[in-house]
């Protein structure tokens, strides 16, 4: 009963934003080109995001479901996100010995975009933990020093063994 312009309008059970388009116009559909085929449209709804993380053996005793973590990313270097870890996988990348954790963020502001790159850092005991500035450490003879405060106004050289280096801060 009228003109044909070849729109046909789709909608979605799903509120979002459509992230992906694997069709393009003038492209015939036909249910025997479908199977194994990519979904049409990917429709994501950017106030929620997951973060897929590479985490390191050590990090395994402090990967647990409903862990609080602490993200920072380049764009934004004064800010820092809160997400809560959702899932741990249960096996170790082979080739980067690293294993994959998945993160639930609330990102109602949507500073944060997909495919953005990150730093994790686990929220952890700070008595577990003892970081002093990565200028405090000196490398001497293969091995790493610190200077120690004993009280009387002297400092002892004390041999460490150095950990992970962040934010300009060395794990000993």
């Amino acid at each position: 009963g009228g003109e044909i312009d070849q729109t046909y309008v789709l909608r979605s059970p799903l509120a979002g934003v459509v992230v992906e388009k694997n069709i393009n116009p003038g492209q015939e559909l036909r249910p025997d080109q479908m199977a194994g085929a990519p979904a049409l449209f990917v429709i994501t709804n950017p106030a929620f995001l997951w973060v897929l993380l590479d985490a390191t053996e050590k990090d395994l005793p402090q990967l647990k479901i409903g862990k609080s973590i602490v993200l920072a990313v380049p764009a934004y270097p004064d800010r820092k996100f809160a997400a809560t870890v959702t899932a741990v996988a249960d096996f170790l990348d082979p080739v980067t010995r690293t294993i994959r954790v998945r993160a639930a963020l609330d990102n109602s502001q949507r500073l944060l975009k997909a495919e953005m790159f990150i730093t994790a850092a686990l929220g952890g005991d700070a008595a577990t933990v003892l970081q002093v500035p990565s200028r405090a450490v000196f490398f001497q003879g293969g091995r790493h020093f610190v200077f120690v405060d004993d009280g009387n106004g002297a400092f002892e050289r004390t041999e460490v063994k150095t950990g992970d280096v962040s934010e300009g801060n060395v794990t000993i």
